[in-house]
């Protein structure tokens, strides 16, 4: 069969100008999607990426866009984590990965915390919740086609 579709997965700006460049030239088609991590709290593509993204006419599609479930509002500094979650196995294990961040980390950023009650504001203002807010910010990016959500369970 042939490919109709193509896209590029954790890439670096320059790496995805690269493939493009290259696709161009070879007569390919076009690539037409970038899967990355994107979120309030995970905003290094916006250096380079998505610039190659809005000039080449590719769509950003992020994962770990509530960033394993940080950006729920469900967490508090001095709570306990919920059992059965990526981010309580990732810190118990002090294994973190992308989408699972070792909450731990968290606790100890003012930042972190600074930006968590202003999405608490922004969504009791509008009447939304802390994910809706969280997901609205990466939606309303012109470059953004659609969010990848990592639900582990069917309420999720």
């Amino acid at each position: 069969g042939k490919v109709r579709y193509l896209g590029a997965s954790n890439v670096l700006g320059w790496q995805l100008q690269k493939i493009v460049d290259l696709s161009k030239y070879m007569g390919l088609n076009k690539w037409i999607t970038l899967q990355t991590e994107y979120s309030l709290m995970s905003r290094g593509i916006e250096w380079e990426l998505t610039d190659v993204c809005r000039r080449e006419g590719i769509g950003i599609i992020p994962f770990s866009p509530l960033k394993g479930g940080l950006l729920t509002g469900k967490f508090t500094r001095e709570g306990d984590m919920e059992e059965g979650s990526r981010i309580t196995a990732a810190t118990k294990s002090k294994k973190p990965f992308i989408s699972a961040p070792d909450f731990d980390e968290f606790r100890k950023n003012d930042k972190f915390w600074t930006m968590m009650d202003v999405m608490k504001k922004v969504a009791k203002d509008q009447g939304k919740t802390v994910p809706q807010v969280a997901l609205r910010w990466l939606l309303q990016k012109d470059v953004v086609s659609s969010v990848i959500i990592g639900a582990k369970t069917v309420q999720q």
